[in-house]
């Protein structure tokens, strides 16, 4: 009797454990089986400007680098995450390098960037914690963004929350999100006494076709008569064919900065990326923003910005990506700081490397 459980424990052992030739299993084989993923990347190039930058969160996620003529390692990342269609889950992504230091208030150059737990049933899923923003057309993930540097409006659009989150599947085309956060700007995030409400609504109703509405508001500060910010994003993005995407975003934006007082912004990007061949690929960002006071949220009033980007992948997991960008803030006004010409000129050679 003995024997024959041990054959049956053997015989089941054999069946479920994921192996190599040599019948060791590898750390991702044994991840799978436990229904955990990992992933990550890591970007570093050579990036030139004109300008000096200044302390703004995202000025060197943006191309308003803190420094203009450097060798970086922009961002190095390791995703960790366990999310069942049912049931009890989580993630964690810590981020390390020169962005994560202009994305944190701390300054540190390794901070976690997300990390919730999750619970899902039927159509519903929940998180909790540190998650990423709903808004915007770009992302801190280097790799999933057409550009190497951050657009214009990037720049003033959330990027991290503390908080609670729900989505809620209605159909295969269209989806529903609402949560509570600490705050929208992420300097904000633990200090906050008052709250920040989201909402998305994600609609997709043809292949490749999909349309996101997002919606922040909520108070700035630690006493109800602290600054209340709106910001309304609508995103689209389109497959035109197989090697043409295009993708367009759309801000609005009101913060309040005084009793009775409120600026106004508002701004556009469109972008086009084109593959060439299997290597090869190009993209191009046009975006334009303006706002009804100085300093808010950007130091000028009227930016334009055009970025032309080359991509060579190597391998499916490795692209070397070449990039000019120039902005224009219009004479006799600074750009990204006091001192900062009106406008600025960025070249960057980078490389990306996902695993």
């Amino acid at each position: 009797m003995k024997m024959k459980s041990l054959a049956i424990a053997a015989a089941a052992f054999a069946v479920s454990a994921p192996v190599l030739a040599d019948g060791k299993p590898t750390i991702a084989d044994m991840l799978d089986a436990s229904g955990i993923t990992a992933s990550g990347r890591i970007e570093a190039g050579y990036d030139y400007a004109n300008t000096d930058g200044d302390p703004r969160p995202t000025a060197a996620l943006t191309g308003g680098l803190t420094k203009g003529d450097q060798f970086n390692l922009h961002q190095a990342a390791i995703n960790i995450a366990k999310t069942p269609a049912s049931g009890v889950g989580g993630a964690v992504t810590l981020l390390a390098g020169e962005d994560a230091k202009a994305l944190n208030s701390s300054g540190d150059a390794i901070f976690p960037l997300q990390a919730y737990l999750s619970y899902a049933t039927g159509n519903l899923t929940v998180i909790g914690g540190r998650f990423l923003t709903l808004a915007g057309a770009e992302v801190i993930d280097s790799s999933a963004n057409f550009n190497a540097t951050r657009g214009i409006l990037f720049s003033f659009q959330p990027t991290y929350h503390n908080g609670l989150r729900a989505t809620y599947k209605v159909s295969d085309a269209l989806s529903l999100t609402a949560g509570v956060v600490n705050s929208y700007n992420p300097a904000d995030i633990e200090d906050n006494n008052q709250k920040t409400f989201e909402g998305n609504v994600t609609y997709t109703p043809i292949t490749g076709f999909t349309n996101s509405l997002t919606v922040y508001a909520g108070k700035e500060g630690t006493t109800a008569q602290s600054g209340g910010t709106t910001l309304v994003d609508y995103v689209g993005t389109y497959t035109l064919t197989p090697s043409t995407t295009l993708a367009l975003n759309a801000d609005y934006y009101n913060i309040q900065v005084a009793q009775n007082d409120h600026a106004d912004a508002w701004g556009v990007a469109g972008y086009v990326n084109q593959k060439l061949d299997g290597a090869n690929r190009v993209a191009v960002r046009a975006e334009y923003f303006k706002s009804d006071k100085d300093g808010i949220p950007l130091p000028a009033r009227n930016v334009k910005g055009v970025t032309a980007t080359f991509g060579h992948a190597l391998t499916d997991s490795f692209e070397v990506v070449a990039e000019a960008r120039a902005d224009f803030a219009g004479k006799g006004n600074a750009l990204y700081a006091t001192h900062d010409p009106d406008t600025q000129y960025v070249g960057t050679v980078r490389a990306v490397y996902k695993f």
